[in-house]
């Protein structure tokens, strides 16, 4: 019998003028196999096991007013342990899908956005978003 999942989140700002929020949650993965990673044809792999695992994620945002503009910055950490990971693997030139019995993903989200609106019709955003994420194979 499996054990129960466990999720908890915080989330928090302070002013609302000057907007800073700050948000943490801890919480389990858990992925079952789909029909396609069990009975594709050709490729699939019908003893495949669950994935399940843990994932800590955590963000802190603030916005600020630049030069008439708004400005918004955001960094978003992570890190995910997966057991039993699903991934497809070329094998005789025919991906099929296997289990990995311990992985590990880190990274980070960055988000910058800068934006104006000028009436309730009539706005303008622009945004950009850089992620790294450094995956490692822990154990086959």
């Amino acid at each position: 019998m499996r054990r129960p999942f466990f999720s908890a989140s915080i989330l928090t700002n302070t002013k609302a003028d000057n907007p800073f929020y700050f948000a943490f949650s801890i919480a389990e993965k858990f992925r079952q196999p789909d029909m396609n990673d069990k009975y594709w044809n050709p490729g699939g792999n019908i003893n495949l096991l669950p994935e399940n695992g843990q994932t800590v994620d955590f963000y802190i945002a603030k916005n600020f007013n630049f030069k008439k503009h708004n400005l918004f910055i955001k960094a978003n950490p992570y890190l995910i342990l997966i057991r039993n990971n699903i991934v497809w693997i070329p094998t005789s030139g025919i991906f099929r899908p296997d289990n990995i019995t311990k992985t590990s993903h880190s990274g980070i989200d960055f988000t910058l956005k800068l934006f104006k609106t000028f009436s309730r019709k009539f706005y303008y955003e622009l945004e950009t978003i850089y992620s790294y994420n450094h995956s490692i194979i822990k154990e086959k």
